[in-house]
C-alpha cells in the first residue's frame, strides 16, 4: 500500500485490476472531460501494463484507488510528469463512473497533497483540468490556487492550471 485515506486505499496497480480498469477506460463519460479517447479492451490492458511498469522505472506515480469497505478498484490517482524540469508533481486522478458523487475526488486530492508534501517532499504541487470537467474544477478550486486559464492545443480544450506551494499547504 502506498497510503490510505479515511475510506480509500492507494496502492500499486495490479493485473487483477484489468476488468474494472477497462470499465473506466472505455467509458466516454469518464474519458471525455479529461479529454482522452476511450480505449478498447486490448488498448486498456496495454495501458494498465504500461502504468504498472512505469511505477517501477519512471518518475510518474499512478496508483490504484480502492474502497476500504470492499477493496474494489474505483480509479487512479497519483502524480505525473508534465513539466520541463522532469519533476512528477502534477496531481492526477480519475474515477470509474460508479464512484462519482461520493466525495472520493475531494478525499483523494487532500490525501495526494499531504503525501506529496510530507513523503515526496515536493516544494509545489500542480494540477491541470479541462474547464468542462466541472467536478474536478470545484475540487481543485478548494485546495489549489488558480494560476491561469489557457487553450490547450494538444487536447483542443480550455484548461485551468493550478498550483499549491508547500509553504501555503498548512492553511487547510
Amino acid at each position: 500500500m502506498i497510503f490510505e485515506t479515511e475510506r480509500l486505499f492507494i496502492k500499486s496497480l495490479e493485473e487483477s485490476d484489468e476488468a474494472l480498469f477497462y470499465d473506466m477506460m472505455h467509458n466516454p463519460k469518464v474519458m471525455d472531460p479529461i479529454p482522452r479517447t476511450t480505449l478498447n479492451a486490448a488498448e486498456s490492458k496495454a495501458k494498465l501494463l504500461s502504468l504498472i511498469e512505469a511505477e517501477k522505472t519512471e518518475n510518474n506515480r499512478i496508483w490504484a484507488v480502492s474502497k476500504k469497505s470492499n477493496n474494489e478498484f474505483i480509479g487512479l490517482a497519483g502524480f505525473v510528469n508534465n513539466n520541463a524540469d522532469g519533476i512528477s508533481n502534477e496531481l492526477a486522478y480519475m474515477f470509474r463512473e460508479t464512484a462519482w458523487g461520493n466525495g472520493h475526488g475531494t478525499e483523494i486530492t487532500k490525501g495526494l497533497i499531504q503525501y506529496g508534501f510530507q513523503l515526496l517532499n515536493f516544494d509545489e504541487i500542480r494540477a491541470d483540468v479541462n474547464v468542462e470537467n466541472v467536478g474536478s474544477v470545484k475540487i481543485l478550486n478548494r485546495f489549489l490556487s488558480l494560476e491561469m486559464e489557457l487553450f490547450n492545443k494538444k487536447d483542443n480544450c480550455m484548461d485551468r492550471k493550478y498550483k499549491l506551494l508547500k509553504a501555503e499547504w498548512n492553511k487547510f
